[in-house]
């Protein structure tokens, strides 16, 4: 296995079902983040097309908590 082009070992059960576990985080994280902006630009097209101007809001963020953390054996020192 290769981290950022330095060679750390062959991978273990124990690491393929850690970077599997990660996977699937990534990916339920990017589905919500792809429906949190389609949310959001349905949200202000449905206002500019009922007011005819865009919303005014106050700084906000409805977005999906950070990325998930990468496997330990991902990152190196």
């Amino acid at each position: 296995m290769f981290v950022n082009g330095v060679y750390r070992g062959q991978v273990t059960p124990e690491q393929q079902a850690q970077m599997n576990q990660y996977r699937i985080e990534l990916a339920r994280w990017s589905e919500n983040f792809g429906r949190t902006i389609q949310q959001q630009v349905q949200s202000e097209l449905n206002y500019a097309l009922r007011y005819g101007t865009a919303a005014t809001y106050a700084p906000q963020s409805n977005a999906p908590a950070g990325l998930p953390q990468e496997p330990a054996f991902c990152r190196v020192a």
